[in-house]
């Protein structure tokens, strides 16, 4: 009996570390999704100094719950606004969307 990695582990995953958040498309409707937050370091050369940023957001998203992110997206959590700046698959199997955005 074959295991559905979407259905045990994939959902299981944000059952236990997601949380709730609102993705609108540029000019559209928001609707609920389920993220999870890494963080990432960006840092950014300036001459000798090395700099952190701290207004990145990376979220994991399933793509049975947003089948198209759009750049210029907004994913809404706990109230922050994030702009989505890129975004691409994660995994192997395509089943999850990682979104880079910058806070708005």
């Amino acid at each position: 009996m074959a295991v559905d990695f979407d259905d045990s582990v994939l959902d299981g995953s944000f059952a236990i570390f997601g949380i709730s958040a609102t993705y609108t498309p540029d000019g559209g409707e928001a609707s609920s999704i389920t993220v999870i937050r890494s963080q990432e370091d960006e840092i950014s050369n300036f001459g000798d100094t090395r700099i952190q940023s701290e207004n990145r957001g990376l979220f994991e998203v399933r793509k049975s719950e947003l089948a198209v992110p759009a750049k210029g997206g907004i994913v809404t959590v706990d109230g922050v606004d994030f702009t989505v700046k890129s975004f691409r698959t994660l995994d192997e199997e395509k089943l999850l969307w990682l979104l880079d955005c910058y806070t708005s």
